[in-house]
């Protein structure tokens, strides 16, 4: 990749990608971890459907208390993804534009990038609570209780 051509001043995609995967590899135990607890979370909801679908109590209690958890773990990964992984990225990228004889003119470029990467994260975290906001508010009432049988 050293050899391709590119632009003056342009950072070398070869260190580019090298300072990439080294951050992958550093943060991969954190994005695995939030991987692994989605697809439980995934796994139990297929559970929980198969009981709702059945109208079985304790599917009931399982999906309210699987709505509880799933939005404690969307506050635990809007926690991980602010202080642990956008820093981390936001250095690295912020490295290799310094490197750059331009560099210093990219820093407002920089912050839209790093606004933008929050603004995906909050979206994606408000959209992933729909579902157990939903949840909660239809399967919390008591008229719900009525329809699911022991």
């Amino acid at each position: 990749m050293s050899s391709t051509p590119r632009a003056p001043g342009a950072p070398d995609p070869a260190v580019m990608m090298e300072r990439s995967q080294a951050l992958a590899k550093q943060l991969q135990p954190y994005t695995m971890s939030l991987m692994a607890i989605m697809v439980l979370f995934s796994v139990a909801l297929i559970l929980i459907g198969i009981g709702l679908y059945k109208r079985r109590s304790e599917a009931r209690s399982a999906a309210l208390g699987w709505s509880v958890l799933g939005l404690l773990y969307l506050a635990a990964d809007a926690i991980v993804h602010f202080t642990i992984i956008l820093p981390r990225v936001r250095v690295m990228l912020d490295e290799t534009f310094a490197a750059m004889p331009n560099g210093r003119a990219m820093a407002p470029m920089m912050q839209v990038v790093g606004g933008a990467q929050s603004g995906f994260v909050v979206l994606g975290e408000v959209c992933l609570a729909v579902f157990p906001i939903v949840l909660i508010i239809l399967l919390g009432r008591r008229s719900a209780a009525g329809d699911f049988v022991d």
